[in-house]
C-alpha cells in the first residue's frame, strides 16, 4: 500500500504576468486571454480542481467535486474566502496527486502592485461511474 503525503503547492514568481499555466496532466490550458488580455475565457480540463484570483478573493472556477468537498467541510457559502494551505487540502481530502501552482504577478502601477492566481491540478482524477 501507498503512502499518501500533503498536497503540494508550487509558489511561483511570474516575471511578465503573460503566462497562464497549463495542465500538468494533459496540456490543455486553463485560461484564453481575450481582447488583448482585458476578458478571459476559462477552459477547465478534468483535472483543473480551482482557480482563485486574489484580486477579488474570490474563486473564478471550482470543479463539482471541489464544491461537494467544501459543502462538507464548511458551514458557509462556498464562494467565501478559506485558507488554502496543505492542511485544509488534505482536510478536504486531497493529498499528494494534488498540485496547486500559486502564480504571483508583480508590476507597476501608480506604486508596485502585485496579483496572485491559484490553480490546483488533480493528477489522481478519476471520473465518476
Amino acid at each position: 500500500m501507498s503512502q499518501h503525503y500533503l498536497p503540494q503547492i508550487a509558489r511561483i514568481e511570474d516575471k511578465n504576468g503573460e503566462n497562464a499555466p497549463y495542465c500538468p496532466v494533459c496540456g490543455q490550458p486553463t485560461i484564453k486571454f481575450i481582447d488583448n488580455q482585458q476578458d478571459i475565457n476559462y477552459k477547465p480540463c478534468q483535472h483543473l480542481v480551482f482557480i482563485y484570483v486574489n484580486e477579488i478573493d474570490e474563486f473564478e472556477y471550482k470543479s463539482k467535486d471541489f464544491k461537494k468537498r467544501i459543502k462538507k467541510l464548511y458551514s458557509f457559502a462556498d464562494d467565501d474566502y478559506f485558507d488554502l494551505n496543505e492542511e485544509v487540502l488534505s482536510t478536504m481530502g486531497y493529498d499528494d496527486s494534488l498540485l496547486v501552482l500559486e502564480i504571483t504577478v508583480e508590476s507597476m502601477a501608480c506604486g508596485p502592485t502585485s496579483s496572485t492566481m491559484i490553480f490546483a491540478f488533480d493528477f489522481g482524477y478519476e471520473e465518476d461511474d
